[in-house]
């Protein structure tokens, strides 16, 4: 099972990235293991933008625009694949929703929030102030739907790209990984039952 994890900044992602591999005994993948085995396969300086989330600029983009249309999206792939393989794991960010969604058993999860609750908890983790969170959350998300829409041609936290979009705002990190395991427990059912009839 891969389970892939996009969010908005500030929807405690790495929380429950972690939590999910704890109860599913899975290695968890967030930016810096990412980062560090990409460096040890050499991956790493093949592919320094998509591993450091850089936002494309306009001249970068305007490159890209003459490319073939399927070359970033290739570079995702085969920078993520290669570095991590398809075993099972939970992987945070990198475009994973994109670069597994063909995988049999992935689970494409995007947490989103309210953006008053989102600069809340950007100031409390980071200890800054109200006004700092705000820039701080609009430009990381700005950087990330940037990101993901170069490297994939997606538009970032569009609900047919995942499985589930849920409002970590609304539950909390704890009622979003309740409700994570409760889908995957609903899943497990259904292919038990179709196994059963074929």
């Amino acid at each position: 099972m891969i389970i892939t994890i996009a969010r908005q900044c500030g929807c405690q992602g790495d929380f429950v990235g972690k939590k999910l591999a704890e109860r599913f005994k899975l290695p968890l993948y967030d930016k810096k293991h990412i980062r560090e085995l990409a460096e040890k396969c050499s991956m790493a300086g093949r592919y320094p933008g998509f591993f450091e989330e850089k936002e494309t600029n306009l001249f970068l983009t305007a490159i890209a625009a003459n490319l073939p249309q399927n070359m970033a999206q290739n570079t995702a792939i085969k920078a993520l694949t290669t570095t991590l393989g398809n075993q099972s794991a939970v992987i945070i960010g990198r475009c994973s929703n994109f670069v597994y969604e063909r995988e049999p058993d992935v689970i494409r999860i995007f947490l989103c929030g309210t953006l008053d609750y989102r600069v809340e908890q950007i100031a409390k983790a980071h200890d800054i102030s109200q006004g700092k969170a705000k820039q701080l959350v609009e430009e990381t998300d700005a950087r990330r739907a940037s990101y993901h829409e170069y490297y994939t041609g997606q538009v970032w936290g569009f609900g047919g790209h995942y499985d589930l979009c849920i409002d970590e705002s609304r539950l909390g990190a704890d009622g979003v990984v309740d409700m994570i395991c409760a889908y995957i427990s609903k899943l497990s059912g259904l292919h038990k039952i179709n196994e059963s009839f074929s």
